[in-house]
């Protein structure tokens, strides 16, 4: 945080019990204990039935030996009942989802001044030993970041437990913050930044009478000894007085520019800013950029229409019916109706980034006379007023129709229809991720076979597309020569 001093510190998750809230057996048989403790007395009168069944002295063997099955079968549904109330118990208990406590942990950071210390954890030396352990130099490398980014002097204060003598703690708390300073010089800060000093056992923050308080003894601590300005300044808090610059008797002229700079109002990013920059900035130099007037969009109601938030997703399976007109082919041979029944079958359709949509069908549910049948649409949906971001698209594309079918004496005919969509489509999201989208489609079309059907084309489609969620359906009207039914589709969309 600007203006704090560094801080970390480590949770230590490893044991997890730790954590757990302490449960008690009883206490998870409650709800269960008025049935638990029913059985039982129930169970206690089987046992007495049983002791007199023991006792009895019959000579009915047979009549004896049904009692004893009953009696089986009773201990068996009791006992059966008996588990129940336990599983139940147990799954209750499998279901809490507050196992674990919360674990609330408190931190307050020191503002950057003379005086002010922290302490630098994860710093590890070999038993006994002044030699830095390499998972110590994660730790350090974000001390000596601090340190290029400023010029502070600081103070490595060494401590220890009090486990040995006190000659022997002074000693190897010296060496421990001398092979700390040294890490820091070697990646290029000045010795003179830099005082280490051993304070052996002579500092304790716990007692050293357990195993917990002597490891949180043994530490380094970093202490600001002095605020020096750098090359951009300082703005921080310091108990040091600040000095009056003295003038210099050469003229300056950077320092004359930057005053200039300073009086004209400097922008944000500057590197003649007197703001101090940490951690926590940004690293690469900020660029001014000056301010530009650009128009503002009216505003509107609706959304930009994308694929997030258009009626279908990028990848839409189906199902979907065709065709419940009947419909007369006149060719050489005598007239004949086709296409009664109508068709069922499935289809799929793709939408990429622009919102172009590419489907194919196939239908494999068909009236006896056809033998199979497809189709093929590519449509391109462009957002009309996009400016306003009102949600009118126009459709445009093409899409072919093909049939192939049998005649009265068994020849097989085909029919190709050539189609060019133009319409409307009006894509509305509405509340809780459901989106309806009503349409008008004109269908301008060819009929590729014509020479042996005369059948015309060209219809229209008219109809209200929807998706929620993964759901994604549609009704539609279509009208023509030869198209004439009443559409539905349901499947999903991913």
């Amino acid at each position: 945080m600007k203006g704090y001093l560094y801080m970390t510190d480590v949770l230590d998750l490893t044991d997890l019990s730790k954590f757990m809230k302490k449960e008690y057996m009883n206490d998870l048989l409650v709800n269960q204990l008025p049935e638990i403790q029913a059985l039982q007395v129930k169970m206690n009168e089987l046992n007495a039935q049983l002791m007199a069944l023991i006792n009895e002295n019959s000579d009915n063997i047979d009549a004896s030996f049904k009692k004893y099955e009953d009696l089986i079968k009773q201990y068996r549904s009791n006992v059966n009942s008996l588990d129940l109330a336990i599983k139940k118990a147990k799954l209750e208990w499998l279901g809490k989802e507050d196992k674990i406590q919360e674990v609330r942990k408190d931190f307050q950071l020191q503002t950057i001044r003379v005086g002010a210390t922290f302490e630098l954890k994860n710093i590890f030396f070999d038993f006994g030993k002044a030699t830095l352990r390499d998972e110590s130099k994660l730790e350090l490398d974000k001390l000596v970041d601090i340190m290029k980014r400023s010029e502070i002097v600081i103070e490595l204060g060494g401590h220890t437990d009090s486990i040995g003598s006190d000659d022997a703690n002074q000693k190897l708390s010296q060496e421990r913050v001398n092979s700390v300073k040294q890490y820091l010089v070697d990646n290029g800060i000045k010795d003179e930044r830099i005082i280490a000093v051993g304070y052996g056992e002579t500092q304790p923050l716990e007692s050293n009478t357990t195993e917990e308080g002597r490891q949180k003894n043994r530490r380094v601590e970093v202490k600001i000894l002095q605020l020096q300005l750098g090359r951009e300044g300082q703005d921080v808090v310091t108990d040091q007085p600040k000095q009056e610059e003295k003038e210099e008797s050469s003229f300056d002229f950077l320092a004359t520019l930057m005053k200039a700079a300073k009086k004209g109002g400097l922008p944000s990013g500057s590197a003649c800013s007197d703001k101090v920059r940490y951690l926590t900035d940004v690293t690469t130099t900020p660029t001014y950029t000056p301010t530009t007037t650009t128009k503002k969009k009216p505003k509107s109601n609706f959304d930009e229409v994308s694929k997030d938030n258009f009626v279908y997703k990028t990848f839409n399976p189906y199902i979907r019916n065709s065709n419940f007109a009947k419909q007369t082919i006149t060719t050489s041979f005598p007239n004949y109706t086709v296409f009664e029944g109508g068709s069922l079958g499935g289809g799929v359709n793709f939408v990429s980034e622009k919102l172009r949509e590419t489907t194919f069908e196939y239908f494999f549910f068909n009236d006896d006379s056809i033998k199979w049948t497809g189709y093929f649409n590519f449509n391109y949906n462009w957002q009309f007023f996009k400016r306003w971001n009102f949600p009118l698209l126009t459709i445009f594309g093409v899409n072919t129709h093909f049939w192939q079918y049998n005649t009265p004496v068994n020849s097989e005919q085909g029919i190709i229809f050539l189609n060019m969509p133009v319409g409307l489509r009006f894509n509305l999201e509405l509340a809780d991720g459901l989106i309806i989208a009503p349409m008008f489609k004109y269908n301008f079309g060819t009929n590729l076979n014509k020479i042996v059907n005369p059948l015309t084309a060209t219809y229209w489609t008219a109809g209200i597309d929807a998706r929620w969620k993964f759901l994604q359906g549609g009704l539609s009207l279509n009208k023509g020569d030869f198209v004439n039914f009443l559409g539905f589709r349901a499947g999903f969309a991913f």
